[in-house]
């Protein structure tokens, strides 16, 4: 059953039990922020939740090593130890699974960051071989790079990827996301990656820590991955909706609320939780 709510765009798939809820977990770009601009509706939500009680976490699918500039947008509003990021969720996945020389397709800032968690990043091929082919976001593609990890991932070398995301929303428009490199080294070899990020549930450890599944709802503006890792924990999910395509799988948000709608809903999501 859908329920169309009195704020215009609305759309309510499965209501949200707002006060039993006790963790709220929201994506970064283009839904908490876009480029270093906080979304003043979303910094008044995220106000709004705090006064009630909620524990707020932020869990970005960003791969780009830089940590200090992600806080510094969410500061205002989101505890330090609650930012939750791919880039960092790699790192430890890498340490935690052995995968301590690795090949990579990514930033220097992102190889950077591996380097010191205790990595060795093996770009060289002059040391030992790399144990695995690690894929982070990068706007500087190079043919050379691609087809290095072509060869290693025919050698057989697992592919491990910080996300999946197709297109991001960035200060400047849409942009081509990770899922770029991705599925050119993927689906051009017919190889299954590894997923660290959203929507598979590795960053919902401190979640789950803190919350049931019941009781955790996922904000995002993307299906496949925000609405999808919410789905794939057993929470609930609020899908901000920019307009823009949705490519991949389309996972069914429980309330869908039109961003140009977001401060009228905010105002009736007060109502509930102060009445």
């Amino acid at each position: 059953m859908v329920r169309v709510v009195d704020v215009a765009g609305v759309v309510e798939h499965r209501p949200i039990p707002w006060r039993r809820i006790k963790a709220i977990a929201f994506d970064g770009d283009g839904t908490f922020y876009r480029g270093n601009h906080v979304y003043k509706e979303m910094a008044e939500l995220a106000h709004l939740l705090r006064l009630a009680g909620k524990e707020l976490f932020l869990l970005s699918n960003t791969s780009s090593g830089e940590r200090d500039l992600v806080q510094s947008r969410v500061k205002c509003c989101i505890r330090r130890e609650n930012v939750i990021r791919a880039d960092y969720a790699v790192s430890d996945y890498l340490l935690k699974k052995g995968f301590l020389s690795v090949y990579v397709v990514g930033s220097a800032s992102f190889k950077a960051l591996l380097r010191r968690a205790g990595i060795s990043v093996n770009q060289r091929l002059t040391r030992k071989k790399p144990s695995a082919v690690v894929v982070g976001y990068t706007e500087k593609l190079s043919f050379r790079v691609f087809t290095t990890a072509t060869r290693l991932l025919l050698e057989g070398l697992p592919l491990i990827v910080a996300s999946i995301d197709r297109v991001w929303l960035s200060k400047d428009g849409l942009k081509p996301g990770i899922g770029l490199h991705v599925h050119a080294l993927a689906n051009n070899l017919g190889i299954k990656p590894f997923v660290v990020g959203k929507p598979n549930t590795l960053m919902a450890k401190p979640l789950l820590k803190v919350a049931k599944p019941s009781e955790i709802v996922v904000f995002g503006d993307t299906l496949e991955t925000d609405v999808g890792f919410a789905k794939n924990i057993g929470a609930y999910s609020v899908f901000i909706a920019h307009g823009i395509p949705q490519p991949g799988r389309k996972y069914k948000p429980d309330v869908r609320v039109p961003f140009s709608s977001l401060a009228s809903w905010v105002g009736t999501l007060k109502k509930k939780l102060i009445t």
